[in-house]
């Protein structure tokens, strides 16, 4: 599988991203001298990629970041690296990590790539919203009827908040999908 990343050529801007089946390279191909297998691999990528009219594809294969990962990244042109485009996660986000059996405030991760929940833990992206602003705040959402609410714990040190934040690590959750969060 190769994992490419499609940009808009006029700005850089992140289009899309896209996963294509392929065969292992032929027998032949480690005998192939490594300045013309890099030129080589280059004409493959792209015949591969298949980007449309005003699009660069980049193969990221090699970051092994899961699909939906460079939706934040964009592709910067310039004179560094002999010309050629490199890519960039300019802004950070905040994300507030739940449990998703107690909705309890567990964690809270600052990252350019997205996260994304598993069966334990409800990751929100709170960039933006009020919740960015209580960035380490740790308690309990409870509802009364259909209101949310939420308890703070006052307890917990920060020294809890970083052994929270190190367990965390990047993935992402789309706003649609956290909506669609239940605890």
């Amino acid at each position: 599988m190769r994992h490419f990343a499609y940009f808009r050529q006029a700005d850089g801007s992140y289009l899309r991203e896209q996963l294509v089946d392929v065969a292992g390279p032929p027998s032949w191909w480690a005998r192939v001298p490594a300045a013309l297998r890099d030129w080589l691999f280059t004409r493959w990528s792209h015949l591969l990629a298949r980007p449309a009219a005003g699009e660069v594809a980049i193969d990221v294969t090699q970051f092994d970041y899961p699909l939906g990962d460079f939706c934040w990244s964009v592709l910067r042109f310039g004179d560094g690296d002999n010309g050629k485009p490199l890519l960039d996660f300019p802004n950070e986000r905040t994300f507030m990590q739940l449990d998703r059996r107690t909705a309890e405030v567990v964690g809270w991760w600052q990252s350019s790539r997205p996260c994304r929940s598993d069966a334990e833990r409800l990751i929100i992206d709170v960039t933006g919203t009020p919740w960015e602003s209580v960035y380490g705040a740790f308690g309990q959402f409870a509802h009364l009827g259909p209101i949310y609410f939420f308890l703070p714990d006052r307890q917990r040190t920060p020294a809890q908040l970083a052994a929270a934040a190190e367990s965390l690590s990047p993935y992402d959750l789309t706003p649609e999908r956290v909506m669609a969060g239940r605890w």
